[in-house]
């Protein structure tokens, strides 16, 4: 998907690989307008879920540890949110 470091659309976000959302988190500028903030938290979002995905295929140990320090965290009431 090419890029010239202004902000995608909501359906390019919708449809974009781990990396392109990756090259997005890391380049684009800080959002100014509202379109450009919902951009960013569905950029956010995606990442979360496209991550977890890809930790668990790449890497299931690390998935399986994260997976145990979450439910240890749980026990004293911090919530470390899911991959």
């Amino acid at each position: 998907m090419s890029w010239g470091g202004e902000y995608p659309t909501v359906a390019m976000v919708a449809r974009a690989s781990y990396e392109t959302l990756c090259t997005w988190e890391e380049g684009l500028p800080k959002p100014v307008t509202d379109v450009q903030r919902t951009v960013s938290r569905r950029i956010t979002l995606r990442l979360f879920e496209t991550g977890d995905a890809k930790l668990r295929e790449e890497a299931p140990e690390v998935a399986a540890k994260w997976d145990e320090l979450q439910e240890l965290a749980k026990k004293v009431g911090i919530n470390l949110g899911g991959l």
